[in-house]
């Protein structure tokens, strides 16, 4: 599901990149790549919580 939000989010930017003469480009450019951002934050939030579980797991705790 987010990988389809981060896909089309990145071919929005291309889109807008192309038709760059929209004034508005440049703010719907930086919401979308603020929202990346949140994404790669909660992925990698959500990776360090798996790898924190597999720890205990291994650990036996």
């Amino acid at each position: 599901m987010h990988t389809k939000k981060y896909l089309e989010s990145s071919v929005r930017i291309k889109e807008l990149r192309l038709n760059n003469d929209n004034l508005d480009a440049f703010e719907e450019i930086e919401k979308i790549k603020n929202n990346l951002l949140k994404y790669c934050k909660l992925d990698t939030f959500a990776m360090v919580k798996i790898l924190q579980k597999l720890i205990e797991y291994i650990e036996g705790n």
